[in-house]
């Protein structure tokens, strides 16, 4: 009867266990909805396919496009969109966490001739059309690289309420003089961006076309990237040709996402608040409101899908 007893013990112990790791793994998704596209986990309330009942809304449809291997992720084109030279495109998820989602940048670029004449130039930019998302003056920084170079950051004309510049200027006149790993003006600077922020368009000027310095660096570039992500890497960065391509690749930008635009008090008693049993809402206090879910301390699982979170 004893050994009965344990054996029956045993096996409720191995089958709870075995209930909580399938909850671990099975908790990420609306069920029946896909976990990842390619490498890319996709947590609830954000889902793949446009109006697939996968996510939370229209704002956290993702789409995956099966035409890349491995496939890639993108935001709603009609909701997002990346500025370049004289067009839109979409915007490519690289990462989704509880907080941010980070995706990846585009570089303005303005690269001269020996005699100052332009030969290539790109824009940089993104238009958020909702207020879910917002780019983390936390997280980013404006980043000038040149030696004869100045960022200038807006917000994007007729779209953003906000009445703001931000900006920095880079110059150097020797390639000796050019620091590793310091963003501190020589070749190289960094500056802040205001709260709230959901879009922007950014430009690389320059104060002599390069013409004092071409010999070493022949091009100027502005872009919004995610601050630990980047580290300058003195005159060969200044060198090389594929700098653009290989910093949007690196170099993320950091957008925070949020519930709704209100308070946690605001939604707790509507059809508009998400947090299931077990966890606790948190106010977004980075820029234009809304609100979290976090499991409460002690448990785990996905904040905003039913049954809510089960302890660890």
């Amino acid at each position: 009867m004893h050994l009965l007893f344990i054996f029956l013990y045993l096996s409720h112990l191995s089958f709870m266990t075995a209930v909580t790791n399938n909850t671990a793994v099975t908790n990420i998704t609306v069920p029946g909805c896909p976990t990842k596209c390619g490498n890319l986990t996709i947590p609830y309330p954000f889902g793949i396919g446009r109006n697939s009942g996968c996510s939370l809304g229209p704002w956290f449809d993702i789409t995956c496009n099966t035409s890349f291997n491995p496939p890639k992720a993108f935001l709603p084109a009609d909701l997002f969109s990346m500025t370049g030279i004289s067009n839109f495109h979409q915007v490519e998820v690289m990462d989704i966490s509880d907080e941010h989602v980070r995706v990846k940048s585009t570089i303005a670029t303005k690269c001269y001739n020996q005699t100052g004449g332009v030969i290539q130039t790109t824009t940089s930019g993104l238009v958020v059309e909702n207020s879910y998302f917002t780019i983390s003056s936390e997280r980013n920084k404006v980043f000038a690289i040149g030696c004869d170079d100045y960022a200038f950051v807006s917000p994007v004309f007729g779209i953003e309420g906000k009445n703001f510049s931000s900006g920095c200027v880079s110059v150097c006149s020797n390639v000796k003089d050019v620091p590793v790993g310091t963003c501190s003006g020589m070749g190289c600077c960094a500056t802040s961006l205001p709260k709230g922020l959901t879009t922007y368009v950014a430009g690389v000027y320059t104060l002599k076309s390069h013409t004092e310095v071409w010999s070493f660096d022949k091009c100027g570039y502005t872009f919004l990237g995610e601050q630990s992500a980047f580290t300058f890497q003195g005159a060969s960065d200044l060198d090389d040709p594929d700098f653009a391509t290989r910093t949007a690749e690196t170099v993320p930008m950091v957008l925070n996402w949020v519930i709704g635009s209100g308070t946690c008090n605001d939604y707790r008693n509507t059809s508009d608040y998400y947090c299931q049993e077990n966890s606790v809402c948190v106010d977004f206090e980075g820029g234009n409101g809304g609100y979290r879910c976090s499991c409460k301390d002690g448990y785990q699982g996905n904040p905003y899908l039913f049954p809510g979170c089960y302890g660890q």
